[in-house]
């Protein structure tokens, strides 16, 4: 099993930190998310952005915002 901190480190070399947030382009990050999923670590939010590297800002997209603080689950699949 991997730790966090080793999940982070294998990928932040394909995305971007800003702060304590990495950002992802769409199939490393869904990558990301199996293998946390594969080492037992949840999720609790995702966001989609637009991105522009050459200018270096990052927008938000509202619609593409998953929350999953609030969720009450058994087991991993839920």
């Amino acid at each position: 099993m991997l730790a966090e901190n080793e999940i982070i480190h294998r990928f932040r070399e394909h995305g971007m930190f800003q702060g304590h947030e990495l950002y992802l382009k769409v199939p490393i990050a869904l990558n990301f998310l199996t293998t946390c999923q594969e080492n037992n670590l949840a999720i609790i939010g995702v966001e989609g952005f637009l991105s522009n590297d050459e200018e270096g800002w990052i927008q938000p997209i509202m619609d593409y915002i998953e929350d999953y603080s609030d969720v009450e689950a058994l087991n991993w699949e839920a």
